[in-house]
């Protein structure tokens, strides 16, 4: 039985994930993709901050979570209930019919919420809320709606982290990572992450997931 769980997670659906899902699937490790339905372009081309068209995504995200990150992407704690729903909703729906799926997941634009956010996301089908709010733990969750990272993908501690989760071989660890793919800017940027998936992947005792595969196979 496998004790240890690894989920990554990127936000926004820029061009750069044309070049992040292939090294992920090199390396058989999966991720969690959260997109604002409101703003992938439908016309086939690259889009307002380099977002990926629709004709792109459908085919790039094979394998992988495609989530909810907001319709719009906006600061959800400065709107009213109504209007939180209405950007959880119809990101929902647009996700839902454009990658045919049931959308569950979400990722807290620019990492901000409140007890207002958390009580309207619960009235939705989303099981679980990831934050920016990282740990530098391995501690399994407690709360879906408050799902706190491990660290960033660009943090500086990433390769003592990944030692340390792979050592332990007797408790139970989460170790989640989140960021962007645009924010690989250099080529060292891309040979430091490929190590990591070198160091971090085809070990016996980790369960390779998206968020909710992970969050499954910890019950």
């Amino acid at each position: 039985m496998k004790n240890k769980f690894l989920a990554l997670s990127f936000d926004d659906g820029t061009i750069k994930d044309e070049r992040l899902v292939p090294l992920l699937n090199r390396y058989g490790i999966k991720a969690s993709f959260h997109l604002n339905a409101g703003m992938i372009p439908l016309d086939g081309k690259i889009g307002q901050y380099d977002r990926l068209p629709l004709t792109c995504l459908q085919h790039l995200y094979s394998g992988h979570e495609v989530a909810t990150h907001s319709f719009s992407h906006p600061d959800l704690t400065q709107l009213s209930k109504k209007e939180i729903l209405d950007e959880l909703t119809k990101d929902i729906a647009g996700l839902n019919a454009y990658f045919d799926q049931e959308t569950n997941g979400f990722a807290y634009p620019f990492g901000l919420f409140s007890p207002t956010v958390i009580e309207v996301l619960k009235k939705t089908p989303l099981v679980y809320a990831r934050t920016i709010r990282d740990t530098f733990g391995f501690a399994l969750p407690t709360d879906p709606y408050l799902l706190d990272p491990t660290c960033h993908v660009n943090d500086a501690g990433l390769m003592d982290l990944t030692e340390a989760f792979l050592k332990e071989e007797n408790d139970r660890k989460f170790f989640l990572i989140w960021g962007h793919s645009f924010e690989f800017d250099t080529k060292v940027d891309w040979d430091r992450f490929e190590n990591f998936l070198k160091r971090i992947s085809h070990h016996q005792d980790v369960f390779y997931g998206t968020i909710p595969e992970c969050l499954d196979a910890m019950k």
